[in-house]
């Protein structure tokens, strides 16, 4: 399979026109179509739906552009290699994360670990949703997430579909976080109806989060939550969470660094399930030096003792 085919094929996909393909590569329209059909030949499928509108990739097609990308991308950071010195090497890692926060220094050990002179780290605070689209779409190599026992048959489907693998570091209770000086901490049992007259902050929804609309926590559901407050990113949400009388459903992996902005966690007596602690990456994909120097960090940080990897 020529290389070169591919790059073509990931543009023809990108541009969803032979015709605009062609401009941004400075080639003829024929040179193209005839590259794919030497491709469709190869791979022994249909890869492209031409029609007046243009292109659209069929299923086999879209699979081929995600592993395209993966290849090609992986052969430009080995060519790039010949052009640095070993005083220069690079070091980049990409991580989509939802619904945990993250120690304070864990990305300061794992830039100290790569003993890098440039290092880039790019941290995709997101929602769950996006972190899977963000792991199979190649913007993340890897996906950290923290979801519910009730999220979870839904999230493992998604992830098969998409030809993406997982393991489960951690479990552990479904928390309430809120400021310490909330009344909520004045009452020695707390109850899915006590939060009934606080705001809940959330990020925004997504098919994962509304999977929760149907959770029965005590007779409580979400719907039922008349006061709510939405934001889309993680310290603002805690700054919020000091100075309102307000909530967010938490876990116990990020209870330590929240201590330290003076924000307590609470079990609720009445809701029922676990939080799951989860890392995902594509399926026959080798992870980087740099993705396992960060994930052997965070297994340290966060990760029991047993292996529970899905592949």
């Amino acid at each position: 399979m020529k290389l070169k085919y591919l790059e073509y094929f990931i543009v023809i996909a990108e541009q969803k026109s032979l015709h605009k393909a062609a401009e941004v590569l400075f080639n003829s329209q024929p040179n193209l179509t005839r590259a794919m059909h030497s491709l469709e030949e190869e791979v022994g499928a249909e890869l492209l739906i031409r029609s007046n509108q243009g292109v659209e990739l069929t299923p086999i097609g879209e699979s081929l552009y995600y592993y395209a990308k993966s290849i090609l991308t992986q052969l430009d950071a080995v060519s790039g290699l010949k052009m640095l010195s070993q005083e220069t090497v690079q070091s980049k890692l990409n991580v989509a994360v939802a619904r945990i926060i993250f120690a304070d220094d864990l990305m300061l050990r794992f830039y100290e670990t790569v003993k890098s002179n440039h290092t880039t780290i790019n941290l995709f605070e997101t929602t769950v949703e996006e972190v899977i689209n963000s792991v199979a779409t190649i913007q993340s190599e890897i996906g950290i997430v923290a979801i519910n026992t009730f999220q979870f048959p839904i999230f493992r489907r998604s992830l098969e579909l998409k030809e993406m693998e997982y393991e489960v570091l951690d479990r552990g209770p479904i928390y309430i976080q809120v400021s310490e000086e909330s009344p909520l901490l004045k009452q020695e049992k707390i109850y899915a109806r006590d939060l009934l007259d606080y705001s809940y902050i959330h990020l925004p929804y997504d098919y994962y989060a509304n999977i929760n609309f149907g959770l029965d926590m005590g007779g409580v559901r979400f719907s039922d939550f008349r006061k709510t407050i939405t934001m889309n990113n993680y310290h603002a949400i805690i700054r919020m969470l000091k100075h309102a009388d307000a909530f967010i459903f938490g876990n116990k992996w990020q209870m330590e660094e929240l201590a330290k902005g003076r924000i307590v966690s609470r079990e609720i007596e009445d809701v029922t399930g676990e939080m799951l602690l989860i890392w995902i990456k594509r399926k026959k994909e080798v992870i980087s030096g740099n993705g396992r120097k960060f994930l052997q960090l965070f297994r340290e940080y966060y990760g029991d003792k047993s292996d529970t990897r899905d592949t």
